[in-house]
């Protein structure tokens, strides 16, 4: 059982400075801003992992009294779990309240991971993204570098001071660039001064254009522009060959490599899974190619499943070889299975990509199949919340939505019983972005 505050909201002098307690390692600094960004701007946050704790500071006081005095008749929920806040005794950040990951809440310089990023990004694409928090007296954009690192395509944005870099992370970080990608996660940089040595599409020092300037052609995330570009068609992608399989960790036991197989298949093709024998919990799941597993690595990140949050990295290992004689089924190769969604450049499926959500898209079905017996099937792990059945405009195909009662439910659902029988048809499940 989780403790009530320790002291109530009004036993200490408000402050724009918000102390948040129970903040557990499911809960993710956007979960936090998406809470708090509707009664003002957020200047700084700071995740205190050790003691699952945040410090949190808006811009002004009466955002912080009006999110507080919300808040005593209503409590705080995130993913599960109840956040318990009061007044921080400290008026304002400073530098010494400094969180255990390294982040400085003063720098004037954004760390900047894009995640899923289907189309180009530029060194004039995030000119554009960041440069309506420059106006005075907030401080100009100075420098940006762009470049790729184990975490995935990354970039580093210098301000001429530390506010406007703040205010740019309260407004922009967990914001998609582009609709349904291209993702920002924004942290503080340790770093102090950015060294930039040519003008380009990949670095630009906007204090200095007398630098050499590079003719080199611009990186290539997707095939086509935004205007030009289906949303989420696969194409060319900066990282290297060896970035196409990932570490998957926090596995629970009843986990096999089918079940992440039918997981992991909502963002792209399966070539092969392995299953550690030395590590407990621990699988390398190789996707088709790099942007798809980039994709998978960015919505399933610490996803619970079976009760154990999974963290989901780049593997130094490049491919998985082929299952051999004695692998005992925990090595599977999935190269030519027809259960891979996306083997056809124009497969719709591209466009219903969908982040897991609570409600799942049920295909496949047979002509004869009810709703009750779609609901009777998938409620055999987790209790139906809601539900319908509905017709595909062409092909006169019988589809359904159902929704359960978290996102944590509907992923089992589909790890367990994607492809499964129902009435003659294994039917087919994926994540929906629509709702009942």
């Amino acid at each position: 059982m989780q403790n009530p505050p320790s002291q109530p909201t009004g036993s200490v002098t408000p402050s724009k400075v918000i102390h948040m307690r129970n903040v557990g390692p499911e809960i993710s600094q956007n979960d936090l801003l998406q809470t708090c960004q509707p009664f003002g701007m957020v200047s700084q946050l700071i995740l205190l992992r050790s003691k699952n704790q945040a410090l949190l500071q808006f811009q002004e006081l009466t955002s912080a009294i009006q999110m507080m005095q919300y808040h005593q008749n209503q409590q705080v929920n995130i993913r599960g779990r109840n956040i318990y806040m009061q007044f921080s005794s400290h008026q304002e950040l400073t530098t010494t309240q400094q969180p255990s990951d390294g982040q400085t809440p003063t720098s004037r310089i954004l760390l900047v991971t894009i995640q899923n990023p289907l189309y180009p990004i530029t060194v004039d694409v995030l000119s554009q993204v960041f440069s309506p928090f420059e106006t005075d007296p907030r401080g100009t954009v100075e420098k940006i570098v762009i470049f790729t690192k184990q975490a995935g395509l990354q970039a580093l944005v210098q301000y001429s001071n530390p506010m406007a870099a703040a205010h740019a992370k309260g407004a922009l970080d967990g914001k998609n660039i582009y609709a349904n990608c291209c993702t920002l996660q924004i942290q503080f940089s340790n770093l102090t001064e950015l060294t930039v040595r040519e003008n380009s599409e990949k670095s630009r020092d906007f204090t200095n254009p007398t630098l050499p300037v590079s003719r080199a052609p611009p990186p290539m995330y997707g095939q086509l522009a935004p205007t030009q570009q289906m949303m989420g068609q696969p194409g060319q992608f900066p990282y290297g060959a060896d970035k196409s399989c990932l570490i998957v960790s926090g596995l629970a036991e009843r986990m096999d490599c089918d079940r992440l197989f039918n997981l992991f298949s909502n963002y792209g093709n399966i070539t092969r899974i392995k299953l550690l024998h030395n590590k407990s919990g621990v699988s390398l799941v190789q996707m088709g190619d790099n942007m798809q597993a980039n994709m998978a690595m960015s919505y399933l990140k610490s996803l619970r499943l079976f009760d154990s949050p999974i963290d989901i990295n780049y593997s130094r290992y490049s491919t998985i070889s082929p299952p051999g004689v004695n692998s005992d089924g925990r090595t599977k190769d999935y190269t030519n299975s027809p259960l891979n969604r996306f083997t056809r450049q124009d497969s719709k499926n591209f466009r219903h990509i969908s982040p897991p959500t609570a409600v799942l898209h049920v295909s496949n079905l047979a002509p004869t199949t009810a709703i009750e017996a779609v609901n009777a099937h998938l409620g055999q792990h987790a209790p139906v919340v809601a539900s319908r059945m509905f017709t595909e405009t062409q092909g006169q195909r019988k589809q359904a939505l159902v929704q359960f009662a978290t996102v944590e439910q509907a992923a089992e659902v589909i790890c367990l019983l994607h492809n499964s029988p129902l009435e003659g048809q294994n039917i087919r499940l994926a994540f929906s972005k629509n709702s009942i």
